[in-house]
Formats: structure tokens, C-alpha cells, sequence
């Protein structure tokens, strides 16, 4: 839980909050207590949360997630925000990862072009960041506003790298508002490819 806090980034993951060395290999990393993200005030640059790590800058599998990802509404991000079940941004490989919390999300992107990106393994995969043989079985929610790109998805909100064998069984339900009226994107599996 996340008293008030004024910061310019943030990484926050159940098991670790960025990695740069591979994860999973052969040992699986598990989490199954609840992130709640609460009071946040991220003054400008970018929040990253996920259920096992909130940035991945190389390979992560066999990672699963039981427990709840949240962000209530006491809390801000003025600039971009990702935020996934598993992983919260994606810059590295996810492969056989799994989650079964429910990733619900109400903290606003406040700035004009910003972006807010929840999905159900990863908030958003860049072009490194393969995602293979992953499953989602929890809801993924979205009820705060964006002033620029909003995209949900139940494996991934935005996928500019390959989505492969994996599925949604999860509900995926958006009810924020872009303000720009930019990009809205909502997807059972991928918000925006």
C-alpha cells in the first residue's frame, strides 16, 4: 500500500520492480498477496506497476500472479502509466507467465498525450518484447480518464511485438474517457496492434 508520494518514476512489482537479468528460468516466480497503489502522485514521467514486476527489461517466464492489482482513484499520474497483471511494461520477452488477479485500475494520465495501458499479463509490450503461452483469467478494469491514448486489453492494452498462443478468459471492461478524444482501445486478447 502506497501512502502519498511525489515522485518523478515509479516501478513497483510484487516480486521485484525492474529486472535486467532473465527471470524464470527453470524456477518460477510467483505472487499472490495484493499490490494496492493508493495516494500516488507521480509529478511527471512514468509509473510502471505490475503483479511481478513493473518493468522488464529482459526475458521473463513462468511467472504467475494470484493477487489483485489496483490503483484507486486518491491517486494521479501527470504523465504515462502502465500497469499489467504480470508485468507492467514490456521491454523484454514474456513467455508461460499466467494471472488470476483482477487488474483494476482508477489513477488518471493527466497530461495532454499521455498514455494509460492496462492489460492482463502486461500493460503494454514494446517492439522487444515478444508475449507467448501466457493466460489471463482475471477481470481487467479500467474507469479513469486519459488526456491522450487509452488502450485495455486482457493479455496486453498494446502490442508492437508478437502476441502468440495466449488467452483471455477474464472480462475486460473500460468505462475512462480519452479527453483529446485521441485513441480509445479496448480488446478481449490485444487493445491496439
Amino acid at each position: 500500500n502506497i501512502p502519498q508520494l511525489k515522485c518523478t518514476r515509479m516501478y513497483l512489482g510484487g516480486v521485484v520492480g525492474t529486472n535486467s537479468r532473465e527471470m524464470g528460468s527453470g524456477n518460477a516466480n510467483l505472487a499472490d498477496g495484493d499490490i494496492t497503489v493508493s495516494g500516488l502522485n507521480v509529478n511527471s514521467d512514468y509509473l510502471y506497476v505490475g503483479g511481478v514486476v513493473g518493468l522488464n527489461s529482459a526475458a521473463v517466464s513462468n511467472a504467475s500472479n494470484a493477487g489483485d492489482v489496483v490503483l484507486t482513484s486518491g491517486s494521479t499520474c501527470k504523465k504515462s502509466m502502465f500497469v499489467g497483471g504480470v508485468v507492467g511494461r514490456g521491454e523484454g520477452n514474456i513467455s508461460s507467465c499466467t494471472n488470476s488477479g483482477a487488474v483494476s485500475n482508477a489513477c488518471p494520465a493527466t497530461t495532454s498525450g499521455s498514455y494509460l495501458q492496462v492489460g492482463g499479463i502486461v500493460g503494454y509490450n514494446n517492439g522487444s518484447s515478444a508475449v507467448s503461452n501466457c493466460h489471463n483469467t482475471g477481470n481487467v478494469i479500467n474507469t479513469a480518464n486519459c488526456n491522450g491514448y487509452l488502450y485495455v486489453g486482457g493479455i496486453t492494452s498494446e502490442a508492437d511485438a508478437a502476441v502468440s498462443n495466449c488467452d483471455n478468459t477474464g472480462d475486460v471492461t473500460n468505462s475512462g474517457n480519452s479527453a483529446q478524444s485521441k485513441w480509445i482501445s479496448v480488446g478481449g486478447v490485444v487493445g491496439l496492434i
